[in-house]
């Protein structure tokens, strides 16, 4: 018995080698190591400089969990404000005092986060289909969704949400598969973090609660402890928690700085005619790209489609799984649709739908059609749509770091649009934002202290320009409905000592010198000077 026993754990164990092995070669055609040494760069970088200005105000302040704060101060709240559960932002401040201030850091925790989730899923799937070929080329697939592949090596908080909901998913089935209370009970730990970093990453928690509590009506006489009533109970301990943790949100928000982050829903009926189908515009046209590849995605809906006509023959739990997602990303989709302008990373969480189409499409096909389940060509399709799309996402995802990038020079996945806009991209921040990345020594030479509040133009984001100079104080963002005179007398209310600005703005907007009394120094393009 024990020689069967051995040889199971080794076999388990290459081929989860394998996976990992698969994973983190295809993270070096997304150009994860050269990734990893950017500062906040590219496609909202505004959220990014955000989720690292909270980090770093627990790190310099040492701030209480429950009382965040970022560099932007507002009139008289210094800043504190809060978005999502900061458990990431705390844990990455403490990594940060014992190996010392790298972002990388935090690029790796998420990584970490988003690569464990996947493989929980591969194993999850592994489990189902018994199969070595479709577990990991399902998941594998999954990995070539921009969104997924950009935000996982980041700082946004989508992605890790992601990630802890698909280990969630794979604790409650081996608790469930296994009669395992171990593994059923913790699973609810990953639902209520994921839950408490990114509300949209539930749609899987949800529709395993209503299935367990359809399976708890329906088989009252079953003796096995997974149907008794009261393993419902920790699926509401962790709503509840999360309802508690959103209030204090609100709370938190509307005593201090409020308006920052969104904290309630963002829904469709808010919206006018025009306004509804101009986001529907941007949702099809930017957004589903960035979710997945179009004809993948299409492909993924036909069998949606197709498995509703076989309904008797599919395994019940997979396809009320899937269409329970489904019905859940519905409702997301009409609570948030305002998102639907340029937020891709609304829709990460999204993601936990592609896979489930698929496995019980193919989980039919075992059980039904083994040959064709089994059939090589089908495999063959599988492994080259594969290649293709990781290809056009390595193409992609470089893009958004550089346009010179060597696989991006030569490319056949993006059009001539997305290169010129790229490029442009790319020398425009080169020749305006650039130099803030290693403007803090210089600005500590010249005497001013990261408590010293500045105010920084043109930069209409919260805390991109202020995050890279770690300088407390005021970007162009708010105050739109004050005129100059009314937003420079608050700002002075507020201890700005001096105003840093772009030499360019600062040439071809002449208004702001009855403002400033001297200049004290310049880097690269960037001026400072003191205000009166």
């Amino acid at each position: 018995m024990r020689k069967p026993q051995i040889g199971s754990v080794l076999k388990k164990s290459k081929n989860n080698i394998a996976f990992i092995i698969l994973l983190f070669t295809i993270s070096l055609l997304y150009n994860y190591p050269q990734i990893l040494k950017h500062r906040p760069y590219s496609i909202h970088q505004w959220r990014q400089a955000d989720c690292l200005s909270l980090t770093l105000n627990y790190y310099k302040e040492g701030r209480n969990f429950f009382e965040p704060a970022i560099h932007w101060v507002g009139n008289g709240k210094d800043g504190k404000t809060i978005s999502e559960f900061p458990i990431i932002y705390y844990t990455v401040a403490k990594l940060w005092k014992l190996f010392g201030y790298h972002e990388y850091i935090f690029r790796l925790v998420n990584i970490l986060i988003v690569f464990s989730g996947l493989f929980c899923l591969y194993r999850l799937i592994f489990d189902i289909l018994s199969d070595l070929f479709w577990s990991i080329t399902i998941t594998l697939f999954l990995f070539t969704s921009p969104i997924l592949v950009y935000y996982t090596n980041n700082f946004t908080a989508d992605a890790p949400a992601f990630g802890l909901a698909l280990i969630g998913c794979y604790f409650i089935w081996n608790g469930y598969k296994k009669q395992n209370k171990f593994w059923y009970y913790s699973s609810f730990l990953f639902f209520l973090l994921a839950g408490l970093i990114k509300i949209s990453s539930l749609l899987s928690f949800i529709a395993i609660l209503c299935i367990h509590i359809f399976k708890v009506l329906y088989y009252k006489k079953e003796k096995w402890w997974f149907y008794k009533w009261y393993n419902i109970l920790p699926y509401f301990i962790v709503l509840g928690i999360i309802a508690a943790w959103y209030k204090y949100a609100v709370y938190y928000n509307e005593k201090n700085l409020g308006g920052i982050f969104l904290t309630g829903i963002f829904p469709i009926w808010d919206l006018d005619a025009t306004a509804i189908k101009n986001n529907w515009l941007s949702l099809r046209k930017d957004l589903m790209p960035a979710y997945f590849n179009k004809v993948a995605l299409t492909v993924n809906f036909i069998f949606f489609v197709i498995l509703h006509f076989f309904y008797k023959n599919t395994n019940r739990l997979l396809f009320f799984m899937m269409d329970l997602v489904f019905l859940g990303m519905v409702a997301y989709c009409i609570l948030f649709y305002q998102a639907f302008t340029v937020h891709d990373y609304y829709l990460t969480n999204l993601l936990i739908f592609l896979p489930l189409p698929v496995v019980t499409m193919l989980e039919m096909l075992k059980r039904n059609n083994v040959k064709l389940f089994q059939l090589k060509f089908l495999k063959f399709i599988a492994i080259s749509a594969l290649l293709i799309l990781i290809y056009e996402t390595s193409v992609i995802n470089r893009l958004k770091y550089s346009a010179t990038d060597d696989m991006v020079k030569n490319n056949i996945a993006v059009g001539k649009m997305d290169m010129d806009y790229w490029s442009w991209y790319h020398w425009d921040y080169k020749n305006h934002l650039k130099a803030y990345e290693t403007i803090i020594p210089y600005l500590r030479k010249i005497g001013l202290k990261r408590t010293d509040r500045v105010l920084c133009l043109p930069d209409a984001s919260i805390n991109i320009s202020l995050y890279l100079m770690d300088q407390k104080g005021f970007t162009a963002y708010g105050y739109s409905n004050l005129s100059l005179d009314q937003r420079m007398k608050l700002y002075k209310k507020n201890g700005v000592q001096y105003l840093i600005t772009d030499t360019l703005y600062f040439n071809e907007n002449q208004y702001l010198k009855p403002y400033i009394h001297s200049k004290i120094g310049s880097y690269d393009n960037i001026n400072v000077f003191k205000l009166n």
